[in-house]
């Protein structure tokens, strides 16, 4: 499988406005980019924050705003790269890769 997996953090920039954020997704979109569920669920969380002005304790009161959020765009933006299963293979792979850098005791 080729790709490249994107950060929530990259999204994060880019929603910001920043312009390297917004090249590196411009650059990945498609099957190039990947995410995963918790890219997805964070950055569904801090849009919905931003739209709201509200912090999460408040939101967990207010069921009623998250649900008049506008998600169309958002969910475009998402929508545009490939969501990755987090299965016990994704996880393999990710504990073979930091072995073989040395990021993780053997």
């Amino acid at each position: 499988m080729n790709g490249v997996f994107i950060d929530s953090s990259v999204f994060l920039d880019f929603l910001e406005g920043k312009e390297r954020a917004k090249a590196l997704l411009e650059e990945y979109s498609g099957l190039e980019g990947c995410i995963n569920a918790i890219v997805f669920s964070e950055v569904l969380f801090v849009y919905i924050k931003a739209e709201t002005g509200k912090k999460s304790y408040e939101l967990k009161k207010e069921p009623e705003l998250v649900k008049s959020i506008e998600l169309d765009d958002i969910m475009e933006l998402l929508g545009r790269y490939r969501t990755l299963d987090i299965g016990e293979g994704v996880n393999s792979e990710a504990k073979r890769g930091h072995h073989e850098i040395r990021l993780a005791p053997k």
